[in-house]
């Protein structure tokens, strides 16, 4: 399991990223998690004096009024460097998960990760915490950190059996092992949280992993593998899933990868009708400008490469970067049906 105490240059990843009053008063609480998790518990008693000096004080109230969605975190922090010793460690490893989705909220990401992994080593018998990290270590490229943190939510998972969290580990597996181009491996992943899923009674998560290896098979060329699991996934899902638009636009680019443009704007269509939101459309405005050019549409091509172009204008670096690591899969509106997706799918 990866340790919140060996990572160098650590405390100036935060510096660098969290500006003002608040990313100094985060710093300062990491370096103090780091200290806590290695001292013993006499030890604790001492990490802390017994009356801050004035000046940290004050500038723990300003990051309160700079930064007034991180206060619940903050109030923990405070209340923990007052009373180290009485603090549950759910509490603290909770303040931490708080930091951490706030700092993704904002594009924090090495901050993120670095909260998201203390909270993990606060209460490793949680296997979703041990999932946190994994996924934010591979969304920053941290291969063998995001493996460890996978395989530690897994063994947790399966012992406390928490079936759940044990399929996620195994899907966020399969996608690291997916972008590491180590295909063998991704496959079992994939096929260990799709076999789990209807094991256990959780088709929805079932219809998940056959959407992943969906778009595993479509990147990697493999088209005709790729619409087999295209047609479980859909088969798996409820219909008011969140990803079933998802899966719809998914096969949309898989329809462009065969050259079927017709088919492949009308998924789109639909997808485009329901999600309308940036960051969630943008990869399905860019399929349809393509699919429209290559279908031989001009009017109606430059008509929505003028609306894509808007969208991408207004859109801030952390929602593109949020998509990006999204895959444009995910949370988003359930509100379009399946029935284009069976039409294209089912013979």
């Amino acid at each position: 399991m990866t340790d919140v105490r060996r990572h160098p240059g650590a405390e100036a990843a935060i510096l660098g990223e969290v500006p003002n009053v608040t990313g100094l008063v985060l710093w300062q609480n990491w370096r103090y998690l780091r200290d806590w998790l290695s001292a013993s518990r006499d030890a604790r008693a001492r990490l802390f004096p017994e009356i801050l000096a004035q000046w940290v004080v004050s500038k723990r109230a300003d990051a309160r009024a700079e930064a007034p969605a991180l206060v619940p975190a903050l109030a923990v922090w405070d209340e923990w460097v007052r009373s180290p010793l009485t603090m549950q460690t759910v509490r603290l490893s909770n303040a931490c998960e708080f930091t951490a989705g706030w700092a993704v909220e904002r594009g924090y990401t090495t901050t993120a990760l670095l909260f998201a992994e203390a909270a993990a080593q606060l209460e490793p018998q949680d296997p979703r915490r041990a999932l946190l990290a994994g996924k934010l270590s591979r969304s920053v490229g941290q291969t063998v950190r995001a493996e460890r943190w996978f395989n530690a939510s897994i063994s947790v998972a399966r012992e406390s059996e928490q079936w759940e969290e044990y399929i996620r580990g195994h899907l966020g597996l399969g996608i690291l092992f997916m972008l590491m181009k180590k295909d063998a491996r991704a496959r079992a992943h994939f096929s260990a949280a799709s076999t789990r899923a209807n094991r256990h009674g959780y088709e929805w998560l079932a219809g998940e992993a056959q959407h992943d290896l969906f778009q595993f098979m479509t990147v990697r060329g493999k088209y005709d593998a790729a619409e087999l699991h295209a047609r479980t996934a859909l088969s798996w899902y409820p219909k008011n899933n969140p990803r079933v638009p998802y899966l719809a636009a998914d096969v949309a680019y898989l329809l462009i990868c065969r050259t079927r443009y017709s088919e492949a704007i009308e998924l789109l269509r639909a997808f485009l009708r329901l999600i309308k939101s940036p960051p969630h459309n943008v990869l399905g405005l860019s399929m349809f400008v393509r699919a429209l050019a290559a279908a031989g549409h001009p009017r109606k091509f430059l008509r929505m490469r003028r609306r894509l172009l808007d969208v991408e204008l207004g859109a801030t670096p952390y929602e593109a970067a949020a998509l990006m690591a999204s895959g444009g899969g995910g949370e988003g509106h359930a509100a379009l049906g399946s029935r284009g997706a069976a039409r294209t799918l089912c013979p």
